[in-house]
């Protein structure tokens, strides 16, 4: 009756650690396919509208998209003038809205995120004035 006794005990202590195993490795693939967009990314390219790409004229573009949704662009330009500008994001589903303290205003369509690579898709950029200034472009962001 012992040995009964101590072969159930030992194949529920085996089965419920298994499980466990898979419980585990379970919530670490979500987690793998939850990507944050919180984070430093350096743009790689950047199109407002069709044909205007931004980026030839920096050696650097930075984004600093905080977790407490405080966002920082940095811009250092190929004839050494930089430019920090600040603001707000927020994210719903797979949109990503970004208020600048400028009064700038853009919202971009995440096509697709990984731990290492963001492509955006620009919805529209207003300016300062709340105008529509380009309703088309794109982004391309490395997370550093």
């Amino acid at each position: 009756m012992k040995r009964l006794l101590y072969t159930l005990l030992a194949v529920s202590i085996i089965c419920s650690a298994c499980k466990k195993e898979e419980e585990s490795n379970n919530s670490s693939n979500n987690s793998s396919n939850n990507t944050s967009i919180a984070g430093t990314w350096n743009a790689t390219s950047i199109y407002l509208g069709p044909n205007q790409l931004v980026i030839p004229d920096f050696v650097t573009y930075l984004f600093y998209i905080d977790p407490d949704n405080s966002f920082r662009q940095y811009a250092y330009a190929i004839d050494g003038s930089s430019e920090d500008i600040y603001g707000v994001w927020d994210k719903n589903g797979s949109i990503l809205n970004i208020n600048y303290d400028t009064g700038e205003y853009l919202q971009y369509t995440i096509v697709s995120i990984t731990n290492t690579i963001a492509n955006l898709d620009l919805n529209f950029y207003l300016d300062d004035s709340g105008d529509t200034t380009y309703t088309s472009g794109s982004a391309t962001l490395e997370r550093l």
